[in-house]
């Protein structure tokens, strides 16, 4: 009998491949083959599967963190024009301790230096997986990093975080379309929640930020 072990991470101790091989190894022990396909739904471990699938290249870069600290994040390539960015790497809750969670405050824009890098590295198709984020800013701060505009009803600048969301009077994101025009952008996500109401994303994710 040959039984394919193909689990996704367990947050917070294996990684896909890590829990692949324990699931792999007990299978062994019972006398049954065993391959192992590390399989990823969007967040955490999800550069590191697609990468692997393909044997593909990492390289690495820091950026902004979700607080302003700079991190060190990645970006995975599949090809010389095919990139792939976890935003968990630059905006994610892996990077904060408990008492450091601060939704209000905690932004993407490290996520859209990383798309600004892999476009000047020549990339023509960029996967952003977006999930295991610490940030509840709607991408603002990835589309301020790619030259959107954002700015309060007296028209000073807003700070970063999702709190600054509910002060945005005027928004301009043309700069932001020039920067991605002749690239394609798609997103893994492993839900389709709404924004709002009892099943939306802001009830349903709210309090693991």
């Amino acid at each position: 009998m040959l039984v394919v072990c193909a689990p996704n991470a367990f947050k917070g101790s294996l990684t896909a491949a890590q829990a692949a091989a324990a699931l792999a190894s007990g299978v062994r022990r019972g006398g049954a083959d065993a391959v192992t396909r590390a399989v990823a739904d969007g967040g955490d471990g999800t550069l590191d599967v697609l990468v692997g699938a393909v044997d593909g290249r990492i390289t690495e870069a820091v950026v902004q963190g979700p607080l302003g600290n700079p991190v060190t994040a990645r970006i995975g390539w599949l090809s010389t024009t095919e990139a792939v960015i976890e935003l968990a790497d630059a905006a994610g809750l892996r990077l904060l301790s408990g008492s450091k969670l601060n939704p209000l405050a905690a932004s993407t824009r490290g996520v859209g230096e990383l798309i600004g890098l892999a476009i000047d590295a020549g990339a023509k198709r960029i996967i952003v997986g977006v999930g295991g984020s610490a940030t509840t800013d709607g991408g603002l701060g990835i589309l301020e990093s790619l030259g959107a505009i954002f700015r309060d009803g007296d028209g000073n600048p807003i700070p970063d975080g999702g709190g600054a969301t509910a002060w945005v009077g005027h928004a301009d994101i043309g700069p932001a379309l020039d920067r991605v025009r002749g690239v394609s952008i798609e997103v893994a996500a492993d839900v389709d929640n709404p924004l709002t109401g009892p099943t939306g994303t802001a009830a349903v994710f709210a309090p693991q930020k």
